[in-house]
């Protein structure tokens, strides 16, 4: 895992930091749909939103990725038209949530101590 700072479009300023990191694609893509449920043909999708670093020619932050069949549910939230852009928007942050709450579930995320510690450190953090 890696950040690669990339300047952002257009105007000057501070640089963009963009997580990617191949070995959280490949996890993700061994997830079942989380849309249909189908088990062995999922992909990494990455998120179409602005807000997660989509652009014209480049593909959002690895940190906001999920796992969706190639074979249709992931065609449907790219190219469908059966969503409309509320609704894609809508399932973007629900394929997101739920394909990390499944990494967490079944052990393949976790907080590391340095992590952790960094947490407790932080302004109203209770844990």
């Amino acid at each position: 895992a890696h950040r690669q700072p990339r300047p952002p479009r257009g105007a000057p300023g501070p640089a963009r930091l963009m997580y990617r990191d191949e070995d959280l694609r490949r996890l993700v893509a061994c997830l079942h749909c989380m849309e249909c449920g189908v088990i062995g043909e999922s992909q990494a999708g990455h998120s179409n939103l602005a807000v997660h670093g989509k652009g014209a020619a480049q593909k959002a932050s690895d940190a906001a990725i999920f796992s969706l069949c190639h074979s249709s549910c992931h065609e449907a939230l790219d190219q469908g038209d059966e969503m409309n852009a509320a609704e894609k928007e809508a399932a973007t942050y629900r394929y997101i949530a739920s394909t990390y709450i499944a990494l967490v579930e079944l052990g393949f995320l976790e907080i590391s101590p340095a992590g952790r510690a960094a947490a407790l450190k932080q302004p109203g953090w209770q844990g």
